[in-house]
């Protein structure tokens, strides 16, 4: 299942405030999936940027979740001014093993690994243009 990490909520709480960004970046925890975006819509707002390190790999559902994302990104009323998705996660690269499978299941909480292909269609079908996908797999590699 889906973990919040509260913990990690709150560092990036205490580092934006110590960069004091606090009124210019909002963090929010939760299921993105439950998020109420009327409330953006009624009131002409919207976010200027979503950012997910290593978290949207653990969403199944990744229509629903792209389709939540692009609807944050554009209700300022102007949907000519949407703003930006940043997506740094997993993606697969090619076929694996039932034990790397069960291994990203148990170790990391990821139960469906989408293809560059399968992340960029499922963008561009929920809205999103000038789509760049950059393999980062040489940098993360490197840390781990």
């Amino acid at each position: 299942g889906n973990r919040m990490q509260k913990d990690f909520h709150n560092k990036a709480l205490d580092l934006t405030t110590r960069c004091k960004l606090d009124k210019k970046v909002q963090h929010i925890q939760g299921d993105i999936l439950e998020y109420d975006v009327s409330k953006l819509a009624a009131n002409g707002e919207g976010f200027d940027s979503i950012v997910s390190w290593l978290v949207f790999l653990h969403i199944e559902d990744k229509k629903s979740l792209f389709d939540k994302c692009f609807q944050m990104l554009t209700n300022k009323g102007d949907s000519s001014s949407s703003g930006k998705l940043y997506i740094d996660d997993y993606f697969l690269k090619e076929t694996m093993t039932k034990e790397q499978v069960q291994s990203l299941e148990k170790n990391v909480y990821c139960t469906e690994l989408p293809s560059r292909e399968e992340y960029i269609d499922t963008l561009d079908k929920c809205g999103f243009e000038n789509i760049i996908f950059e393999d980062r797999t040489d940098c993360w590699t490197k840390f781990t």
